[in-house]
């Protein structure tokens, strides 16, 4: 191989080496963090309303129960949702999100 065409092929591997990373940069900036987090946002916060007007969780409990429903648990996320693990009539077990000011499923 000659200084002139190890030097070109030299070249064209940088060119492939950096067309590579362009690549990895555009899908890298498509499907960033920040476009995860602001679907994961939109997807989940259930309400912007203050927790002093949500239902209790007590309450919310209380209304499943009373359909003859078990509930293995409650709890409020972080995402301003209630979260319900419920065990059917049928035996199967269940999870569902919950609007905390209204009680109604959301999923």
């Amino acid at each position: 191989m000659t200084i002139g065409s190890a030097r070109q092929a030299r070249h064209a591997a940088l060119r492939l080496a950096f067309g590579i990373m362009a690549l990895i940069a555009s899908i890298a900036h498509a499907f960033g963090p920040a476009q995860a987090a602001d679907s994961a946002q939109e997807r989940f916060a259930c309400t912007k309303l203050p927790r002093n007007i949500w239902l209790p969780l007590s309450t919310i409990v209380e209304r499943i129960n009373e359909q003859g429903i078990d509930i293995a648990s409650a709890k409020a996320t972080i995402d301003d949702c209630y979260e319900v693990r419920m065990r059917l009539r049928d035996g199967t077990i269940r999870t569902v999100i919950l609007h905390p000011v209204s009680g109604k499923p959301l999923d």
